[in-house]
């Protein structure tokens, strides 16, 4: 699905189906931890594996809200995991990657200090 061309803006998602993610015609068919300017490989390959740990470094960026996608289904945080984000307060949604890709786009456009966590 193609999302959105605007270089002006960093790093905007162009599309993203199943073999990957487009960021600058580059296609990413791994794992990602993006914002407006960084990207890097997220080493995650399911939400089954999320720790702590792995979201280390997006807590390290000190966003305002992290977009979590968690590939193609739905998955939801336990309490416990949704524990992580209260200190420091940190805003989280998670979604499928797709709705990840446009939410981050847009919360992007708006200039707003986002984090997403993009599983594939």
């Amino acid at each position: 699905m193609k999302i959105s061309l605007d270089t002006n803006q960093g790093y905007v998602i162009e599309s993203y189906d199943q073999q990957g993610i487009v960021i600058h015609q580059q296609n990413y068919n791994h794992s990602l931890i993006l914002t407006a300017n960084q990207l890097q490989t997220w080493e995650i390959k399911c939400f089954q594996q999320l720790t702590e740990t792995l979201m280390q470094p997006l807590f390290a960026l000190q966003p305002d809200i992290i977009i979590l996608g968690t590939g193609q289904q739905q998955y939801f945080l336990s309490p416990s995991q949704m524990a992580w984000f209260i200190s420091p307060p940190i805003g989280i949604e998670v979604m499928p990657t797709l709705a990840a890709c446009r939410t981050y786009n847009i919360l992007l456009s708006e200039g707003r200090n986002i984090v997403a966590g993009l599983i594939l």
